[in-house]
């Protein structure tokens, strides 16, 4: 089995930390001949997936 976080040619990755439960990564790429957009998750729920997309979001400085 190939390592994702390695071979995202048609998506990206994300690294996170929380000190509550530890770190990891989530990979965003298209599945199934490009027709669907899979998340790597290593098991984290949906919610706390966009819980890590957010606070990306909310803490993130625009460029203009």
């Amino acid at each position: 089995m190939s390592d994702i976080y390695t071979e995202l040619h048609n998506g990206f990755g994300i690294s996170w930390s929380d000190p509550e439960i530890g770190f990891g990564q989530f990979a965003f790429y298209f599945g199934n001949g490009g027709e669907k957009v899979i998340c790597s998750n290593e098991l984290m729920s949906k919610e706390y997936i966009k819980k890590v997309l957010c606070a990306m979001v909310d803490n993130c400085e625009l460029e203009c």
